[in-house]
């Protein structure tokens, strides 16, 4: 009896924590410009590969060739992450980031900060600077 007490308990407790993991949400933030062929790349990545993966994960796109708003955000967010903005695309996972896209090495960069920020909380950089606490709206 208490064999199958315990053993219902760790059922329980294994249930638990993949239902918490799969309700755990998390932001990114892609800032990109339209025409750039990187950018495509981490877009079609990022949308149809890492998104059917972790369905709880919020992507945010910022394009920042033809909208000002989003240059001058991205350049605020280059300044709060001590970053080298030189490029497009740019990616804010948390307080991480990652410039340029290289199909043999970003993605699985990119999967390893989702996974490290989905199983222990990363700070959200990008919604502390536009001042925004649990929801993120995109910029028009």
């Amino acid at each position: 009896m208490v064999k199958k007490i315990i053993a219902i308990s760790a059922l329980l407790m294994v249930l638990f924590a993949s239902s918490a993991k799969a309700e755990a949400s998390l932001n990114t933030y892609l800032f990109y410009g339209e025409g750039c062929p990187h950018c495509a790349k981490e877009r079609l990545f990022l949308f149809n590969v890492l998104k059917n993966e972790y369905p709880s994960l919020q992507i945010y796109e910022y394009e920042v060739y033809n909208n000002r708003s989003n240059s001058l955000l991205l350049q605020k967010v280059g300044r709060s992450l001590d970053a080298d903005i030189g490029g497009v695309p740019f990616l804010v996972i948390g307080d991480k980031y990652f410039i340029g896209y290289a199909d043999s090495i970003t993605p699985s960069e990119i999967k390893n900060r989702v996974e490290e920020c989905l199983n222990n909380s990363c700070p959200d950089t990008v919604a502390n600077i536009l001042g925004l606490n649990k929801e993120v709206k995109e910029t028009p």
